[in-house]
């Protein structure tokens, strides 16, 4: 069915990073691993990345097959906590579903070529010929934007993260959403991406880390809601992991004239009471700030704009 007014929005499937968690302490938040669905498409789907979160999603919704059909995955990078709901999700094997991948290539190869290993017999006990949904493979390039129908439009930018990782930026008239996931700042001459250290040197360090930071300012600049890697406390940031912390998202979504920041991608080692005590060590770094703040839950939905 489609819906004569739909409403342009985000829902969290998963909010975790690096691996899925469960137990009492993590009831609050949530263990799933990323996966974000863009809402308001009709029978068109359209989910960034896909972790745990979208395996627990679909078995949430599962007599509702008909709304499994339509699929656009727009991918981030290719981590383990990041794709591997793929590997048992049913629509892939419905002849009548169609299925998008929109996702960077990186030296490791195409994201095809990788989802085609996932489903090796090392890896999967399905095989590839036992795949029967219509497959589509788009690659993304950081800073073209593309659409996924009409009304969505979609850019991607390189962020700090081992090989080609992007951040993106979901439009639909003049609402917009950022998903700024596994990224580190450029603290200490830590160069994490594919070809930005080979930047760094042609540019100089500093200009490098100038450019980096403007260009991720004007990227993000002016969103409606924005999800940002905050990974680590201030104070244990591991900059080679490739991840955040409150503080410097704090520092970007100032700068950018974002209206709310959702803190994201929480450690699995962060029981909830780690996270309550996170949010109130960035609440303090708030006092001059004209945005809101909240840290990601499973479930947790906006409403942004008629789409």
């Amino acid at each position: 069915m489609i819906l004569r007014n739909p409403q342009f929005g985000l829902k969290l499937l998963g909010v975790r990073g690096s691996r899925p968690v469960s137990g009492q302490e993590f009831q609050i938040y949530g263990g799933q691993t990323t996966t974000i669905e863009l809402t308001g498409f009709g029978d068109t789907r359209v989910f960034l990345d896909a972790g745990t979160g979208l395996l627990n999603s679909y078995q949430n919704s599962k007599h509702q097959s008909n709304r499994w059909k339509n699929l656009h995955f727009v991918i981030t990078h290719t981590h383990w906590d990041h794709v591997i709901g793929l590997n048992q999700f049913p629509p892939l094997f419905d002849e009548n579903a169609s299925i998008s991948f929109h996702a960077p290539t990186s030296e490791n190869g195409t994201f095809e070529s990788l989802f085609e290993r996932l489903f090796s017999s090392e890896h999967s006990y399905f095989s590839r010929d036992q795949i029967k949904a219509k497959l589509h493979f788009n690659v993304i390039k950081p800073r073209i934007p593309f659409q996924i129908n009409e009304k969505l439009r979609v850019e991607g930018i390189q962020v700090n993260h081992q090989a080609v990782t992007l951040g993106y930026k979901f439009s639909v008239g003049t609402k917009s959403v950022c998903f700024i996931t596994d990224s580190a700042p450029l603290s200490n001459k830590c160069i994490l991406g594919q070809g930005m250290q080979e930047a760094s040197d042609l540019l100089g360090y500093e200009a490098f880390e100038g450019l980096y930071h403007s260009q991720m300012i004007d990227f993000i600049n002016g969103a409606d809601l924005i999800a940002y890697d905050t990974h680590f406390f201030d104070d244990k940031v591991k900059p080679d992991w490739g991840h955040s912390s409150p503080k410097y998202a704090i520092e970007i979504c100032k700068a950018g004239n974002v209206k709310e920041l959702v803190m994201f991608h929480h450690a699995p080692e962060d029981e909830d009471v780690l996270i309550k005590k996170k949010i109130e060590e960035a609440e303090a770094l708030m006092l001059d700030c004209n945005f809101s703040l909240v840290a990601a839950r499973e479930g947790d939905e906006w409403t942004l704009a008629s789409a």
